[in-house]
């Protein structure tokens, strides 16, 4: 208890207080940032510093490499004695101590202890839990811890990781038989195991595989597209199709409202898949590679050296003969003439890419930040650029290390 004690005051006397919203810095140094710029906690007293919830980080210590919980204020709820804490469910962080895992509240007050090899939340208050080794080929016993910590076995013994839980519903292995099922908040069969493989649930739906090919099911397991497929996408939550391919054969698009076929082709493909927008098919032939709306309209070809690939909100990077460019949902060039464009983030409004221009060289790689309507944020005068957190980005350089808005303005920096 002193131990703990004289640590958190070492670390009170390296903090700061501060009211305003906090950004974990993780680049060549970590440090806590406050919104205006201020060093809350100064860069290289931790190795790491990682946000679990709105009010509490993960911080790495830099003598033992191992992490404790501490508060906003920078009060230190636990001894560097820790490999993991992650938000689990509401109001509750998974730790992993010793190679196994338990839950703790968020005042580090520990709710299950850590005697499990896995635990996920079960979404309704509780979770399930393994015991076992989860990477031999022996089955694992699955547990339910209900929200007052109650255990009790449910039974069911698998072969895999317990999934998170999407819509109620957790895929698994089952020992019994070899086939994925899924697992209902009380750790039993809610579709029992018959699948080869089977995806989580997404707007009622989810991918499932049979030995005779993929295709999608509801949420009773019954077939909406048949398993005979190679492969099948039904991209993101505002998708509005649904991709099912045959390698080097055919691609079948289906509306996801209804599960009709809208349209397919078969020239020459070698395969395709369903944008992450959700409004496009980007279908890779022998001699190009193509984008059609969710009609079947061509709206876009390269090269078949070339490659198109889809962002967020309905954008599409696209790079051909040494150029990359973006075209906005009709096919039309927004921005170009760049040598490389990789997605970055998104506010809701704008999308935001790194960029790099001219030759790229090893030893003169630089790289910028450029919106969607072609608006510089950061000049491409870094060696390294990434999110920080939602709404800030890190760049580094020779010369030190910088905290800037999405705006651009720069609101923090450590110089070397």
């Amino acid at each position: 208890m002193k131990r703990i004690f004289i640590f958190a005051l070492v670390i009170a006397m390296l903090l700061m207080p501060n009211a305003n919203a906090l950004i974990a810095v993780n680049g060549s140094f970590s440090a806590l940032v406050s919104e205006n710029g201020e060093n809350v906690c100064l860069p290289g007293v931790f190795s790491a510093v990682l946000k679990v919830t709105e009010n509490l980080y993960s911080v790495r210590s830099t003598e033992t490499n191992l992490f404790s919980l501490m508060t906003d204020t920078g009060e230190m709820l636990t001894e560097s004695k820790f490999t993991l804490f992650r938000k689990i469910g509401e109001n509750a962080i998974l730790f992993e101590k010793d190679g196994k895992y338990g839950v703790m509240d968020e005042k580090a007050n520990v709710k299950i202890e850590n005697e499990y090899t896995w635990i996920v939340s079960n979404g309704a208050g509780g979770y399930l839990a393994l015991r076992t080794d989860v990477w031999d080929s022996a089955p694992d016993g699955v547990y339910l811890i209900d929200e007052t910590g109650y255990i009790s076995p449910t039974g069911v013994k698998v072969a895999s990781f317990l999934m998170d839980f999407s819509e109620g519903l957790s895929p698994a292995l089952s020992t019994e038989n070899g086939k994925y099922g899924y697992l209902n908040p009380e750790g039993q069969w809610e579709i029992r195991p018959q699948y080869a493989y089977a995806d989580a649930f997404m707007n009622g739906f989810a991918v499932a595989t049979l030995d005779s090919g993929s295709g999608v099911i509801d949420k009773n397991g019954s077939w909406q597209i048949t398993p005979k497929y190679d492969f099948v996408d039904i991209g993101n939550e505002d998708s509005r199709a649904i991709a099912c391919v045959n390698y080097g054969s055919s691609v079948n698009v289906f509306s996801r409202e209804n599960f009709e076929r809208i349209y397919s082709f078969d020239d020459d493909l070698m395969g395709a898949y369903l944008s992450v927008s959700g409004n496009s098919v980007i279908a890779y032939f022998d001699h190009r590679v193509a984008e059609f709306d969710v009609s079947g309209n061509e709206i876009a070809s390269v090269s078949s050296s070339g490659y198109l690939f889809p962002v967020t909100g309905g954008y599409t990077i696209g790079y051909d003969d040494g150029n990359a460019f973006l075209l906005d949902a009709f096919g039309k060039r927004v921005l170009d003439g760049f040598r490389e464009l990789t997605e970055l983030t998104t506010d809701g409004e704008n999308v935001y890419f790194t960029f790099v221009k001219g030759d790229v060289d090893v030893d003169d790689y630089r790289i910028g930040v450029v919106d969607q309507t072609g608006r510089e944020v950061l000049s491409g005068d870094y060696t390294l650029i990434q999110e920080a957190e939602k709404g800030y980005l890190l760049a580094e350089n020779e010369g030190g290390m910088y905290l800037f808005a999405l705006s651009g303005e720069m609101i923090w920096k450590y110089e070397y």
